[in-house]
């Protein structure tokens, strides 16, 4: 094929409006890759480290160089406009690596980028608390939160099986909730979060229904403490510490 035509390339693989079309390739070098198909062509990401490949600074990725530049900077570090670009190019990226991986079902890895944008709006909320430029990004921070939970949740099924998803939820559950005090939700944030919570909710049903769960032992955990049931609570965690942190529930 010339190298400057495409056509049977991208006719091979059609564009389909509304649908993440994402497929992992091994390169003539022997590199695992991730490709998505979007409308003007395709997109190549790297599956390891960052997306594009590119070392800033010499670091795995812009938000560890700025973590490491925090440290070392201590009370004088501040965010540039070049920061904020580069910021806001990393995030652009991972979030495009992060629907590719998830439409591949790659949960560890769709997780794993999820927790890094997490980690970068994190960042510049700590550092420029009041900014407009950090509260526009703050919008997605519900959205984030959200699609970690969901990537991990489906990870934990495979890993530990269902109890530990429905945990996970659990968790992801309660650290949306926290967001509704927060003032990183911006003025809309309950009508923003809501609707994350509930689906949160509805996959733990869907869990508990298609496997026949009751409460898990974390959940009888957390009740027999709030009731102050202390040997019963000694009990479940006997029994966590037995079966590796999760176990099943009971109705």
């Amino acid at each position: 094929m010339d190298p400057g035509d495409y056509d049977l390339l991208l006719d091979d693989w059609p564009y389909k409006s509304g649908v993440v079309s994402a497929r992992q390739v091994m390169t003539r070098g022997g590199r695992p890759v991730v490709q998505v198909r979007v409308e003007l062509g395709i997109l190549q990401m790297e599956l390891e480290g960052r997306p594009d490949g590119a070392r800033p600074e010499g670091c795995d990725s812009y938000l560890d160089y700025l973590t490491k530049r925090r440290f070392a900077e201590s009370d004088l570090f501040e965010l540039s406009d070049e920061d904020r670009y580069e910021i806001d190019h990393e995030i652009a990226i991972y979030n495009q690596r992060r629907l590719g991986l998830m439409a591949l079902r790659d949960f560890r890895r769709t997780a794993g980028d999820a927790r890094h944008v997490l980690d970068l709006l994190l960042l510049i909320a700590e550092v420029l608390p009041e900014d407009e430029w950090m509260i526009a990004h703050l919008r997605y921070l519900p959205l984030v939160i959200f699609h970690h939970i969901q990537a991990s949740a489906m990870e934990a099924i495979i890993r530990s099986g269902p109890e530990a998803a429905i945990d996970c939820l659990d968790e992801g559950k309660t650290q949306l909730e926290s967001l509704y005090e927060s003032p990183m939700s911006g003025e809309e944030g309950s009508e923003v979060i809501a609707p994350f919570i509930e689906q949160l909710d509805e996959m733990a049903e869907g869990l508990r229904s298609e496997f026949h769960i009751g409460r898990t032992l974390a959940e009888q955990l957390e009740e027999a403490i709030a009731k102050e049931q202390y040997e019963l609570a000694a009990k479940i965690r006997d029994e966590m510490a037995r079966r590796g942190g999760h176990g099943g529930g009971s109705g």
